[in-house]
């Protein structure tokens, strides 16, 4: 008596399509956004806490121009200038404490912790 072959494809494609819902969501997971509004000469926050590898979008919601930026901490950035209704983003790859600032209006502060 002949034991036919397996079907192993139909096994394999099953196991693909549950794989990919899982590894989408893992990568969803890993990262997050986050917005900061800028208005009135300040940030709409006054501190944030965020995972490595999240991104914040700064957006220009005042009627005058800003300037993102910070050069101290683990990874000093600066977004340029930008003008009213304009967003700017930056990826926090690396842990630890930044204060965030515009370059224009210094009395601007966000203190930014990433784990």
């Amino acid at each position: 008596m002949r034991i036919p072959p397996c079907p192993t494809r139909p096994l394999v494609i099953a196991f693909a399509n549950l794989a990919l819902p899982a590894l989408a969501g893992a990568a969803v997971l890993a990262a997050a956004g986050h917005t900061v509004s800028e208005r009135d000469h300040q940030f709409s926050l006054a501190s944030l806490e965020i995972q490595a590898g999240d991104t914040v979008a700064f957006s220009n919601d005042d009627k005058i121009r800003h300037n993102v930026m910070t050069s101290a901490g683990p990874e000093p950035f600066n977004l340029g200038v930008y003008g009213p209704g304009e967003v700017r983003e930056h990826t926090f790859a690396k842990a630890g404490s930044y204060e965030v600032r515009c370059g224009i209006h210094p009395r601007m502060k966000l203190a930014v912790t990433v784990r």
